[in-house]
């Protein structure tokens, strides 16, 4: 499987729609997209400090950033379906199919990442 994390600074260029474009159609052993957070993300970080939210908080609101991200993605090429798990890639894999992952679903069962602004999606 292959894993391409798109950033979210595409979402203030002209090459967002391309780069969908050409990962719907990579043919291989099945592709993971994995959205970042981009203006989503930044919106975040500014409530975070506006509001005092503490990290936890905005761990979880980053995720969520990152989902938001990818199902406006999906929404530009539903060809890429959305994985909420593996047991979801793999399907969509067997279908031939490529897919965007977001990590909510996964991380609200297990999340072993810090809940600070240390760890992205990068």
């Amino acid at each position: 499987m292959w894993v391409v994390k798109l950033g979210g600074s595409l979402l203030g260029t002209d090459r967002l729609g391309a780069w969908l474009e050409t990962l719907s159609v990579k043919e291989g052993p099945g592709l993971a997209i994995v959205p970042g957070g981009g203006v989503f993300a930044d919106t975040v970080r500014e409530h975070q400090q506006r509001f005092g939210l503490d990290d936890s908080a905005a761990h979880h609101m980053a995720v969520l950033a990152m989902e938001q991200y990818g199902w406006l993605c999906h929404g530009l090429m539903p060809q890429l379906e959305i994985a909420f798990s593996s047991a979801d890639l793999s399907k969509i894999h067997r279908g031939g199919h490529n897919a965007i992952l977001v990590p909510r679903r996964i991380l609200g069962r297990e999340d072993p990442l810090p809940r600070d602004w240390s760890v992205t999606s990068d």
